[in-house]
């Protein structure tokens, strides 16, 4: 058998290298020596670069050379058989991711149906209100059921004027008077408001119808009844609108029955709110605010609730005790610049000798 070579000394074919040396073509490195290339590396050694690890034949210590099987091959990856709770499983994600779709499309719409369109109001030019607002008052206020007498239209625009001067607003409000027994009032977009003869016959003072047309104006200048027609019309209208499209005849449609909707308790507390502010800026007493809703609401209370048809500034409204308090607080210090006159006893829709003409007490002419 073959010894060892001396150092420096090249190998014979089947002697074991000194370490360092290099190993004869064909030979097999010693452990831990860098094979030559294309020879296999010893079982456990790391290959040289470029070269794929391989079984390899080492020498033993007769010289001879035994086989060394190559390692196990990595496991292969566990599969987890689906089975019926796989199935269970994959079908309730299904179901939640189903959900929450529809839950998504449903905030989506809501948002887009609800929500938007209002708060684009502020990219609304002001003529669209008052375009809308005049074809609606000729709806809602005919020529046929306004007062001819030209009193109570004279009243009301006498306590209308400090307040439209304070308001300082860009819309130039415009007043009637109709002949309907109901105590109510209500404001259009664009500054159009109807003012029934049943409120100037029930206000006992000129504050009380004071802050009645000072609620209605801030329905106004706050764009309210401009916010319920975007509602309805949708936010394709609106875009369409905005970017100079063809929306206004969707507003058109969607502002039809505008008088008979009623305002959201949001709004009406804030058009409390804003008709208080405007009554002290005009200098007249906020406190007929409070007596007004209070007494209507007795009333109110006392009716039947088949007669109650004639009392809506009670009904669709917030809770009236509530709004009485809130302004007794606040007029409790404020001290009114100016007096206002009552209602004339006088007062008629029509001349006593129209047909039709409704006296002061509100029993029909010739009765």
């Amino acid at each position: 058998m073959p010894g060892q070579p001396y150092p420096g000394q090249q190998p014979a074919y089947g002697q074991q290298p000194a370490y360092g040396q290099q190993p004869a073509y064909g030979q097999q490195p010693a452990y831990g020596q860098q094979p030559a290339y294309g020879q296999q590396p010893a079982y456990g050694q790391q290959s040289a670069y470029g070269q794929p690890p391989a079984p390899s034949f080492s020498s033993g210590d007769g010289g001879g050379s035994n086989y060394t099987p190559p390692p196990p091959p990595p496991p292969a990856p566990r599969v987890q058989a689906q089975g019926a709770f796989g199935d269970e499983k994959h079908s309730k994600k299904l179901w939640r991711n189903g959900i929450l779709a529809v839950l998504g499309l449903g905030v989506f719409l809501w948002l887009i149906a609800w929500v938007l369109p209002p708060r684009m109001v502020r990219f609304v030019p002001t003529e669209i209100d008052v375009a809308i607002g005049e074809e609606s008052w000729e709806q809602v206020a005919p020529a046929a059921s306004r007062c001819t007498d030209p009193g109570p239209l004279a009243y009301v625009e006498e306590l209308a004027q400090p307040l439209t001067e304070a308001a300082d607003s860009e819309f130039e409000f415009q007043f009637v008077v109709v002949e309907s027994e109901e105590i109510n009032a209500f404001a259009l977009p664009g500054g159009f408001v109807t003012v029934n003869m049943g409120l100037l016959e029930a206000a006992e003072n000129g504050e009380e119808v004071a802050a009645v047309l000072a609620h209605e104006l801030t329905h106004v200048t706050h764009r309210h009844g401009m916010r319920a027609v975007l509602r309805r019309a949708g936010a394709v209208a609106v875009v369409s609108l905005v970017f100079g499209g063809t929306g206004f005849e969707s507003l058109a449609f969607a502002a039809e029955g505008l008088a008979s909707q009623a305002h959201s308790r949001d709004q009406e507390r804030d058009a409390d709110e804003g008709g208080r502010e405007l009554l002290m800026a005009a200098g007249i007493d906020p406190i007929g605010m409070a007596t007004f809703f209070e007494r209507l609401e007795e009333e109110y209370e006392a009716m039947p609730e088949g007669m109650r048809k004639g009392f809506a500034l009670v009904s669709t409204h917030p809770d009236p005790g509530e709004r009485a308090e809130t302004t007794r607080e606040i007029a409790a210090n404020f001290h009114a610049t100016r007096d206002l006159p009552d209602p004339p006893a006088d007062l008629r829709c029509h001349g006593s000798d129209e047909p039709g003409g409704v006296k002061a007490e509100g029993t029909q002419a010739g009765e």
